[in-house]
Parts: C-alpha cells; structure tokens; sequence
C-alpha cells in the first residue's frame, strides 16, 4: 500500500501521544525514513503487513514532522533494522522516544506535526 493521502494532522503534542497509545505505540511497526538537517527531523512509520516479503511489506504509512528540534539522539544496530518496540514520551518538554529491538531515536521539537494516513479503499 505505502504512502496515501492524509486523514488528519495532529500538531498538539497531547494529541499525538493519545494517538500513539491508541496505535498500540506502534509496535512492530518499522521506521522507514529520517532526514535530519540541522533543526528540523522528518520520520516515516510503516505498518507491516504479516506474511510479505520485506520490500512488499508496507501497510500504511504515518509521517512526523519535528521543527525547532532542541533534542536530538540516534543509536542503533542497523543490521537488525529499525523495529520499533514502542512510541513514548521522553523526559524531556515535547520529546517523543522511538523505542527500537535494536536502539532508540529520540527527538524533542518545539513544534510537532504527525500526519494520519487514509486507508485506501
């Protein structure tokens, strides 16, 4: 399936995480993008699809803006891939944790944006 177009766009950081919970906190699901240029990371989120080979494997596809980024780290096993175990809130004002099988992204932003697929029909 992959990329559709929008439902909705959530940009309070409540919402977001209400969101998230209401997902399962993504588990496992797989990151599919991440762009960081200076202040600003981008992040895809792909649903996998059961029983597929990987690169037929894409569901939907939701997507993370993060702009003022004020916290950023990345460690990972990238051999194992970007599973993700969970989607939580960090310590830190606006910081959202992508726990992975093999390490952690985390990002706080002043401001956040996670765009909400449309299923197709």
């Amino acid at each position: 399936m992959g990329w559709t177009e929008r439902k909705e766009r959530l940009t309070s950081f409540k919402s977001i995480m209400d969101y998230i919970e209401k997902e399962d906190s993504f588990h496992d699901y797989r990151i599919g993008n991440i762009d960081y240029s200076e202040n600003e990371v981008d992040l895809t989120i792909e649903e996998v699809i059961p029983g597929k080979k990987i690169q037929d494997s894409t569901g939907l596809v939701w997507d993370f803006h993060f702009k003022g980024v004020t916290f950023f780290i990345m460690s990972v096993d990238v051999v194992l891939g970007f599973w993700i175990m969970e989607v939580t809130n960090g310590n830190k004002p606006n910081e959202i944790e992508f726990n992975l099988h093999s390490g952690i992204i985390s990002v706080a932003a002043e401001y956040i944006e996670l765009g909400i697929p449309l299923p197709e029909e």
